[in-house]
């Protein structure tokens, strides 16, 4: 009789039960959320913009409720204890989820409640965002002045704002599972979606030809092609600099590509280039959404960036097309950008961030068409061993994603975007987050 091979038994990672205790803990950080950080001002006491993001309470929190559910369930015995793949799918979930809870966010929701009743946003505003997003000026003027803050009339505006980020955060954890699921399998490494570690891996040790230092894949047609038509693709959100309060989400750009490094130069380097914001504060979640990004689309990026930012300015500057910086450079980009939108408004540097992030998008696209087409194909036709290697199958998690990707529709419809660009710029967003 020839050797019996014995199946080597992979433990699941996304599991119901690991789905279940994500919503779970999702739920519980919407709770701190309405209850700690916005009824008490705690987040706006403790770190003030624009060092609030600095803190990383979302894996604070998430790591400390994690470690809670790790010891119930070890409590209730072998049956309950949760493997650790599943910990890692959960880890990811809540980071994603988890986004109303940090402060950073608590800053924006904040901002996206008050802000329209801001001088010179409330009139140019009024006619275009339903009142069930604005609160009453009467409620935000404390508020914006430092007096006593009316929490019972502001309540179900933050609340509002917050299922909305809840929403955008299991809209993200629906795509990223359906896209990165035929690129890599998440039971074959320690955490999941590794796609940028493991070709990492492969050209430190020779086993694959490392492309992101071929030049000439970065000069060639099908880059310049796919960058010009993901620029074009910005447009709509570009509606914005003729008319400033066209209600579109703008991305903050930059941000999330310098913080993928975790890069810290402060004031050290300020003499060098003046213009530049060198101080790169690290956000943990997205940091680590950087390692789900394949290492060419983060070399392009980083070219682009260093392009964008550091050769790009002094053009603008000796064309009268923006200011130069003030005596001593620029400590961060919050000032950097401060003082150029005080000077110029938007500035074109600014049109070529955010259109060379939604770029990225369509580069991703059709240099990774191949995972789209497969993604595609297992939708419409599973593959034979779909059971084994997921509890949830492709046509599951469409259907999870299409169903999020409708009620966020229907969300930015209800805040004045039009029906025929939400979707649109849905879909573009989604397709960089």
């Amino acid at each position: 009789m020839g050797a019996e091979t014995k199946k080597v038994e992979i433990a699941k990672g996304l599991t119901p039960r690991a789905i279940v205790w994500s919503l779970i803990l999702s739920i519980i950080m919407v709770w701190l959320c309405t209850q700690v950080y916005f009824t008490t001002g705690a987040f706006s006491f403790f770190n003030p913009w624009p060092y609030s993001h600095t803190v990383g309470a979302q894996i604070v929190e998430t790591v400390g409720l994690l470690t809670l559910v790790v010891l119930l369930t070890s409590l209730l015995g072998k049956t309950f204890r949760l493997t650790p793949q599943e910990l890692t799918v959960i880890m990811t979930a809540c980071l994603i989820a988890a986004m109303p809870v940090g402060p950073y966010v608590a800053h924006w929701t904040m901002n996206f409640a008050l802000g329209a009743n801001k001088p010179g946003i409330a009139e140019a505003v009024a006619h275009l965002v339903p009142k069930i997003w604005v609160p009453p000026a009467e409620a935000t003027t404390n508020y914006l002045i430092g007096g006593p803050v009316p929490w019972d009339i502001l309540a179900p505006y933050l609340v509002t704002w917050i299922i909305a980020w809840t929403l955008w955060g299991y809209l993200n954890i629906a795509f990223s599972l359906l896209w990165r699921r035929s690129v890599i399998d998440i039971e074959k490494l320690p955490f999941p979606y590794a796609v940028a570690g493991v070709e990492f891996i492969n050209i430190a040790t020779g086993e694959d030809k490392p492309k992101f230092l071929n030049i000439k894949e970065y000069v060639g047609k099908s880059f310049w092609v796919s960058f010009i038509i993901g620029f074009f693709a910005y447009l709509p959100l570009a509606i914005r600099i003729a008319i400033p309060w066209f209600p579109v989400p703008v991305m903050k750009g930059s941000a999330y590509l310098r913080n993928w490094w975790m890069i810290n130069f402060y004031d050290e380097l300020k003499g060098l280039a003046p213009w530049a914001p060198w101080a790169i504060w690290p956000i943990p979640e997205v940091t680590a959404l950087a390692y789900l990004v394949p290492i060419d689309i983060l070399f392009t990026v980083v070219a682009a960036y260093a392009f964008f930012f550091y050769i790009f300015p002094p053009i603008e500057f000796s064309l009268g097309i923006a200011p130069p910086p003030p005596p001593g450079g620029f400590s961060d980009w919050y000032h950097a950008y401060k003082f150029y939108a005080r000077k110029v408004g938007l500035k074109p540097q600014a049109i070529f961030e955010t259109g060379g992030i939604w770029a990225f998008a369509i580069f991703s696209i059709i240099f990774h068409w191949k995972y789209i087409r497969e993604i595609i194909d297992y939708i419409k036709k599973p593959p034979a061993d779909e059971k084994e290697a997921e509890p949830l199958s492709y046509k599951a998690l469409f259907s999870m994603f299409a169903l999020f990707f409708i009620i966020y529709c229907g969300f930015m419809i209800s805040m004045g975007v039009p029906a025929g660009l939400a979707p649109i710029l849905l879909i573009l967003t989604c397709l960089i987050f």
